[in-house]
């Protein structure tokens, strides 16, 4: 049996697997959600955690929680968990940045089409989560951890 290829980034980071670790779509009110002609008030909320698995290699999970509402009423919600599996170096400099900012650039894109392609699924619109700063994050983080 073959061993799996890795994808190596800027030569201190190995992807191992990447995989959907938790994933739920609720539609409550189908099919009546899909009669309002209103725009619904989107809330997207974001988590990023990671733990230590093995040596230097980790479980990084990009969560990504969507709730989206009309006249105070749920159309739908969604809770998905994404995770990475990465190798850092043994010496690896700034491991919580490349951690908790890098990997979570690189499974992002993953997370946008999987979000995209649920909500059409589900009898929507496409949504398109925005780019994300994961960089203004960690450092929002850092800071409040020292307060």
């Amino acid at each position: 049996m073959s061993k799996k290829p890795e994808a190596k980034i800027s030569g201190n980071l190995v992807i191992n697997a990447q995989y959907i670790k938790d994933l739920s779509f609720e539609n409550p009110k189908a099919p009546y959600s899909f009669m309002y002609e209103e725009k619904p008030e989107i809330d997207v909320s974001i988590d990023i955690g990671a733990r230590n698995i093995q040596d230097d290699t980790y479980e990084v999970v990009l969560g990504v929680q969507v709730r989206s509402e009309i006249q105070g009423e749920i159309q739908f919600l969604i809770d998905l968990k994404y995770a990475g599996v990465v190798s850092l170096e043994p010496e690896q400099e700034d491991r919580d940045k490349v951690i908790f900012v890098e990997c979570p650039n690189i499974i992002f894109p993953y997370v946008r089409r999987i979000i995209s392609d649920v909500t059409r699924d589900g009898g929507y619109l496409p949504l398109y989560i925005s780019p994300i700063d994961f960089y203004g994050l960690y450092v929002d983080n850092k800071n409040k951890a020292e307060c």
